[in-house]
């Protein structure tokens, strides 16, 4: 049903290409993980589930999931444009990033209503597209609030270490919208000032 045209992004446990949906003749991206590992399927279906239920315009657009030999992938809108991580390393404007960042907001709020907690806030996880909109990509380590904590491994620490709150860095400790709007701070730290908020010599 794909036909793959090219890679368009690379990761530690995927690769991103660009296809085209013969049957209904529509360019996508799809997202390609190679992995036999129960934990990692698990996340695999609750990226798909929970993104599912959020139709926002701030959020990327997930379709569905699917499986080809021993790779899983997932099929989602085809975006155009650069991650915001491109604009770090130098001071962004404000009121372009202010501008911007209102478009965060508004997704990363949308998630919130429903009670999903995104986990990973970061520059590489937004997605600025050609027409100057800007949405909220990747929720593989996302949770929802109150759930049980059934897809989280003894010890596991969920998140990025330059951006996550403090109590995400505790292993097997819930945590809630407030470690996302925490990670939100960090990221506009950088982006505005050119430089991480919490430089060390070692990730934790």
């Amino acid at each position: 049903r794909y036909q793959i045209e090219k890679k368009i992004g690379e990761g530690g446990m995927a690769s991103v290409y660009r296809a085209r949906d013969v049957e209904l003749d529509e360019l996508i991206a799809i997202k390609v993980f190679q992995s036999d590992d129960p934990q990692f399927l698990s996340r695999f279906k609750q990226e798909v589930t929970l993104s599912r239920q959020l139709s926002h315009p701030n959020v990327i657009r997930l379709y569905d999931i699917g499986t080809y030999g021993r790779m899983k992938f997932l099929t989602m809108e085809l975006l155009e444009g650069r991650s915001l991580d491109v604009f770090t390393g130098k001071p962004m404007e404000c009121a372009h990033g202010l501008k911007i960042l209102l478009h965060a907001c508004a997704g990363l709020g949308a998630a919130h209503a429903r009670g999903i907690v995104h986990r990973d806030i970061k520059p590489a996880n937004f997605f600025l597209t050609r027409d100057g909109t800007l949405k909220l990509m990747d929720f593989g380590i996302a949770k929802r609030q109150n759930a049980s904590a059934g897809l989280t491994v003894a010890g596991f620490i969920a998140g990025t270490p330059a951006y996550m709150a403090p109590e995400q860095v505790e292993p097997d400790t819930e945590v809630d919208a407030r470690a996302d709007i925490y990670s939100f701070g960090a990221l506009m730290f950088e982006l505005f000032t050119g430089r991480r908020a919490w430089p060390g010599d070692s990730p934790i």
